[in-house]
């Protein structure tokens, strides 16, 4: 069994950091402090690099990913 020990601290962040945190919180439905941990994982595990040998970038995603279709496109484009 893994135990996780949390621990409070009081950290200052540049105005842009702390808006891409709280935007993240409120999307994942997080407190903000689960937030800055997933964002400090992210980072911490990269995403694949890009193959730039080609005209067009491309990237591998999991096998279980969701297709980008046309309707998602425009439902995210609806969004913004």
């Amino acid at each position: 069994m893994l135990k996780c020990l949390q621990m409070r601290t009081t950290v200052t962040l540049p105005d842009d950091i702390y808006e891409i945190a709280r935007s993240v919180s409120a999307e994942q439905r997080v407190s903000l402090g689960d937030a800055l941990a997933l964002l400090v994982r992210r980072g911490l595990n990269p995403p694949v690099p890009l193959d730039k040998s080609k005209a067009f970038p491309c990237f591998r995603l999991p096998s279980d990913a969701e297709p980008i279709t046309l309707e998602r496109t425009l439902a995210a484009e609806d969004e913004s």
